[in-house]
């Protein structure tokens, strides 16, 4: 099912009920190969109403974790995305554990997924935290960054996902076409299993 939602920020979204015991698979299967901000529903709708994904630079919005406080990006204005259009299988599986966004809203996370043209402007955090006297952090190989405020039309489309206990047909269906529509790989490259 896609929603657009009207009005001056016009943004797709595509909602899709995963089971939990399958919803890495899935959504890593989506988000590989692209550049992906994570945030809740609730945040969503002051997204669209803003028009922008804000940094939080100045504290207003609660940290989704206590480290968030230092993070390089937030620290320095900018709001923090997460890369996978190059990182390696073992470089995801060391990032996974420090920040699990795949379901990082217990049960509802939304990711909206940058525009190609928008990634030629993403900042990175520096090679070491030696580099910054060990002031901030960041996780190494998947966080970057967009150097302002991310307007909503630098936003391909926003990707509802909620935890279920098991695939219906309808939710089965659009993951086969959010698959194809965001990596242009046929849908076998995951075997689900109902």
């Amino acid at each position: 099912m896609q929603e657009i939602i009207a009005g001056v920020n016009r943004l797709p979204i595509y909602r899709l009920a995963v089971p939990g015991d399958e919803l890495e698979d899935v959504v890593l299967s989506l988000l590989r190969g692209r550049v992906f901000h994570a945030t809740s529903p609730s945040a969503l709708a002051g997204i669209i109403k803003e028009g922008h994904v804000r940094s939080n630079a100045d504290a207003r919005f609660r940290f989704t974790k206590p480290q968030s406080e230092k993070n390089y990006g937030r620290r320095n204005g900018m709001p923090c995305l997460f890369d996978l259009r190059r990182v390696s299988a073992l470089q995801l599986a060391e990032a996974l554990p420090k920040l699990y966004f795949v379901n990082l809203f217990s049960g509802h996370t939304i990711f909206l997924i940058l525009r190609r043209a928008a990634e030629a402007q993403l900042q990175f955090p520096p090679h070491s935290l030696a580099e910054v006297n060990y002031q901030y952090v960041w996780i190494p190989h998947v966080e970057a960054y967009y150097p302002t405020d991310l307007p909503v039309d630098q936003i391909e489309l926003a990707l509802d996902v909620t935890v279920v206990p098991n695939w219906s047909a309808a939710s089965h269906v659009q993951y086969e076409r959010l698959l194809k529509k965001l990596s242009n790989k046929s849908a076998s490259r995951y075997a689900v299993h109902r």
